[in-house]
């Protein structure tokens, strides 16, 4: 009996545990939503397993690609030295020491902004004192290629960095309904400051900039959010692709409806239409084209994407424009061209164009039965 009792609670707490893993699968994930969806369909039109189409997706540009490689300023020791009533001094031997030389992108970003504050600041210092000419001309010399290089240092820390390439990186996961039922506005935030060009940051405080700009790129770096809707947008594409083509196909040989207008797989069809596409796939599409609209118009606003503006033209405004641009930038062309411009053969063009004609194939059953609303 105490066996049998021990072993009753063993099976219980399989069982509950079973339940509680069933329980937890993510069935509002894109994956899952649509793979329902095809199962729905399938048993209505009658069509046997589909393979989805495969996909072709441009990888986001690697860092090598993207990085600048700004010439190295090297101040010879004596004068080094000779600046020690400077603040510079201190920046300089932190930025030679061996943390210094090993620094991140977002870390030589904010060095660059704060040695060209202090080197102004020397500079006056060192104005009042004649036998500092020839140093005054030194430094005012590596201020000047501070300044020049400025913009592909700051390129370095925005779109060369590891935190975009993080967030931009393919996510394995697709989106869930949830999370697309709320705007990443966080992550909006950060991407918006991240890109409101050198000008805003210099315009910053030096401690107020070192936190914010660490801190938003921190945002970037917690969640492949831009991956994940790209996973869940091509997802979403080849299911819609396949499930139109099976439906069509079987349409064209044998026809739900035919003569017979009213039947019991027509029922069907109209529940599955009603609540599978339009209670569970519709608000799925609508989410993600939504939410990439939504991070679309942060890339054409921010003042530090003019870039990203000039690769959502067509070919022939492109081409019109005269952008030449250096090899870094013309990666990052390419990538966005091929997935988040709204132009011709994109995936978010593509995207688009899936949804658009799989609403057509409802239409055209739907008229065949003569289920389309009046």
């Amino acid at each position: 009996m105490q066996f049998l009792q021990s072993r009753c609670r063993s099976t219980f707490v399989l069982v509950w545990i079973f339940g509680v893993c069933v329980s937890c699968t993510p069935i509002n994930r894109a994956d899952a939503i649509f793979e329902d969806y095809l199962y729905r369909m399938s048993n209505v039109f009658q069509f046997d397993e589909i393979a989805l189409p495969v996909v072709t997706i441009e990888s986001f540009p690697s860092r090598r690609k993207l990085q600048y490689q700004p010439p190295q300023l090297s101040l010879n020791l004596l004068e080094f030295l000779r600046l020690s009533r400077c603040e510079l001094q201190r920046l300089l031997g932190a930025r030679n020491s061996s943390l210094g030389i090993t620094m991140a992108n977002s870390q030589h970003w904010l060095y660059e902004l704060s040695f060209i504050e202090l080197a102004q600041q020397c500079l006056q210092t060192l104005a009042s004192s004649s036998k500092t000419e020839g140093l005054r001309q030194q430094l005012e010399l590596a201020l000047m290629q501070k300044r020049s290089s400025l913009e592909e240092i700051y390129w370095n820390a925005t779109w060369g960095s590891e935190e975009f390439q993080y967030v931009f990186s393919a996510g394995i996961t697709p989106m869930t309904q949830q999370q697309l039922e709320l705007r990443p506005i966080v992550l909006e935030q950060a991407l918006i400051e991240l890109l409101a060009g050198a000008n805003y940051w210099q315009s910053l405080s030096d401690d107020e900039r070192r936190t914010r700009f660490e801190s938003q790129l921190a945002v970037l770096a917690s969640e492949k959010y831009l991956g994940q809707l790209r996973v869940s947008m091509n997802l979403a594409r080849q299911y819609l692709l396949a499930i139109e083509r099976a439906v069509t196909d079987m349409e064209d040989s044998s026809p739900l409806c035919g003569t017979a207008r009213l039947s019991r797989r027509t029922e069907i069809m109209e529940r599955v239409f009603m609540r599978y596409y339009i209670g569970a796939v519709q608000p799925m599409l609508s989410g993600l084209h939504q939410r990439i609209e939504q991070i679309r118009e942060v890339f054409m606003a921010a003042p530090a994407t003019e870039i990203v503006r000039a690769a959502d033209a067509d070919d022939r405004s492109f081409a019109q424009s005269g952008f030449v641009g250096t090899t870094q930038e013309h990666a990052l062309i390419d990538y966005w061209q091929a997935v988040w411009a709204d132009r011709a053969g994109s995936e978010w063009r593509l995207y688009q164009q899936a949804i658009s004609s799989h609403t057509l194939m409802w239409q055209d059953v739907l008229r065949r039965c003569d289920r389309l609303p009046h």
